[in-house]
């Protein structure tokens, strides 16, 4: 992962949850709760999908940032 520059990601205010996609998985995926801390207040939870059938269902429902 490129400093400076955030994988695509899915904020939903109304759980406090950012959805993070990482194709790459294990071990890019350990960054997830570093990420979510550092870019979004507290109370916050992170959670990855890897797969991109799951990301493209995901992403048609929501805005992706």
């Amino acid at each position: 992962m490129r400093k400076g520059k955030l994988p695509p990601h899915i904020v939903l205010e109304d759980v406090k949850e950012v959805i993070w996609y990482i194709p790459s998985g294990f071990p890019t995926v350990l960054a997830v709760p570093m990420l979510t801390k550092k870019h979004y207040p507290d109370g916050y939870k992170g959670s990855v999908i890897t797969k991109p059938q799951s990301w493209e269902r995901f992403k048609s429902k929501n805005k992706v940032q």
